[in-house]
């Protein structure tokens, strides 16, 4: 080959790697600007502290703005979605995530303000200190307890957690960055680890690594589907396929070790796993772990622990469907000497003593009761139930 083509062909790979690198470049402004104009998420913003893992769950403090739906949050000095701390009241303490903090609901229809409404109402004077953001697991709340209780001007009479089912997920994640954070050097992260997280704060990176696992998910999904069906048409087959071997309403189920297989510890199947599989799966022990370390900062001050669990589908209201972990949960929380609720047990009830009686379905239908994120309805019922638990709790409290 002559030294012309050979220059050619280095001039023309270089236009092209040019190309490319001028092609990131702007794709990369435009995610940019789209992530400025917020239309990728609902809060306002500048609302979060993007610096990273940890500091994204936390809300910037005496901020104000309004989202592209036009709900308005603010938040306090503490970077909390609630009023200024008053220390002359006694306080209620909330931990939770998105469903606790009230996404896209107005602040005075957060089943926190609702609560202290209820609570100031039958003549106790307290305020309701909601810790809860965005994103946060177990563990996030655990430091956001422990935050608060080192503060002057606290009086806590109660904390009240919220659990919802991807508080696993989230707690893996809080893990996961603090072993990155420790390891952070050549000889123990892979190389795969050194790129991502060299590269994870490129939004065109971000999006190309979400594509990537969305990819897999589906082919995972669509994988055991086709598994499941050879299995169950076979010959002298069973209906009764293990619950690894096939996937629920679409989502991908568990691998051998009881971990999501596309990407660890991600997303389980929660509802379907043995109690063997529970106790041996790592993202319950370290919720567990983070359980039993807030329930011990609540021992230290001697303030009651209440536990309230949040549905994810109808279905959990309706009470076709029964998360095995839940029990779990609540024979821990109750073995701390806390106390344990079942949003969706309350909504069932609500519902049979309604007009449409025993056909829960329509009932719930008309409730406009939401699974998942609650609505100004659900708040209320969830403030209602929260209030009642709250003063059992008084009532049957030693002094």
């Amino acid at each position: 080959m002559s030294a012309s083509r050979i220059k050619g062909a280095i001039l023309n790979l270089g236009l092209t790697l040019a190309s490319i690198a001028f092609a990131l470049v702007l794709l990369e402004g435009a995610l940019a600007v789209s992530h400025r104009m917020n239309y990728d998420s609902p809060l306002p913003y500048g609302l979060r502290d993007e610096g990273d893992r940890l500091t994204y769950v936390r809300l910037v403090p005496n901020f104000r703005g309004t989202s592209r739906t036009g709900i308005e949050y603010a938040t306090n000095a503490l970077g909390f979605r609630d009023d200024p701390v008053d220390g002359h009241r006694r306080h209620v303490i909330f931990l939770g995530d998105s469903t606790t903090f009230g996404l896209n609901v107005a602040h005075d229809e957060t089943y926190t303000e609702r609560f202290e409404a209820l609570v100031r109402a039958a003549g106790e004077d307290i305020q309701a200190i909601n810790t809860a953001t965005p994103g946060q697991g177990t563990l996030d709340e655990r430091d956001a307890l422990q935050g608060v209780l080192g503060r002057s001007g606290i009086h806590p009479t109660a904390v009240v957690l919220a659990f919802f089912p991807n508080d696993f997920v989230n707690n893996l994640e809080y893990t996961g960055y603090r072993q990155s954070v420790e390891r952070h050097n050549a000889a123990t992260l892979s190389w795969k680890q050194r790129i991502d997280e060299e590269l994870a704060r490129f939004r065109v990176w971000r999006s190309f690594i979400g594509y990537y696992f969305a990819l897999r998910e589906a082919a995972y999904s669509n994988a055991l589907v086709v598994a499941g069906n050879a299995k169950t048409t076979a010959p002298g087959a069973t209906k009764d396929v293990e619950a690894q071997s096939l996937p629920r309403n679409g989502r991908p189920l568990l691998d051998g070790h009881a971990e999501y297989a596309a990407k660890p510890g991600r997303e389980v199947e929660w509802n379907l796993l043995t109690d063997a599989e529970l106790q041996s799966n790592r993202a319950f022990t370290v919720t567990v772990e983070a359980l039993h370390q807030i329930a011990a900062l609540c021992r230290q001050r001697d303030v009651p622990l209440l536990v309230i669990h949040l549905p994810t589908y109808a279905d959990e209201i309706l009470g076709t469907h029964e998360a095995r972990y839940k029990a779990k949960l609540a024979e821990l929380i109750r073995a701390e000497g806390g106390q344990f609720l079942d949003i969706a047990a309350e909504y069932r009830r609500i519902l049979a003593a309604g007009p449409a009686g025993n056909d829960l379905e329509r009932a719930l239908a008309e409730s406009g009761i939401t699974p998942g994120h609650p609505n100004a309805v659900s708040s209320g019922h969830i403030a209602a139930a929260v209030a009642a638990l709250y003063f059992d709790r008084k009532r049957t409290r030693p002094p």
